[in-house]
């Protein structure tokens, strides 16, 4: 699946900072993942302000990932779970249709 810089720093965003030991466990495995790489920053003159939360990039990149299909249905019920609540926010849209509608 490929996921714009944006993209990935929404998921991040909606990952869950508590819960049982297999949640957090997958929550950081994706955040490992997730996370831009030293060479991407360097590459992309990528600027994150970690007190903010908000990132800064002079190219748009994307990069694929290979989700197992654990991480996708975690991820798929977060985001079903944050429709169903109408909690789901319009920067979120294609990763709802990537993920949860099979769109690309």
């Amino acid at each position: 699946m490929k996921l714009a810089i944006g993209e990935r720093f929404g998921l991040l965003d909606i990952l869950p900072l508590e819960g049982d030991i297999l949640t957090l466990r997958t929550a950081k495995e994706l955040s490992d993942a997730l996370f831009p790489t030293e060479t991407e920053i360097k590459e992309n003159n990528l600027v994150i302000n970690s007190a903010t939360g908000s990132w800064r990039s002079e190219k748009i990149f994307e990069r694929d990932y290979p989700f197992t299909e654990t991480q996708t249905g975690f991820l798929k019920g977060i985001l079903i779970k944050l429709n169903d609540a109408k909690k789901l926010k319009v920067s979120q849209i294609s990763l709802y249709e990537k993920i949860c509608e099979n769109k690309q």
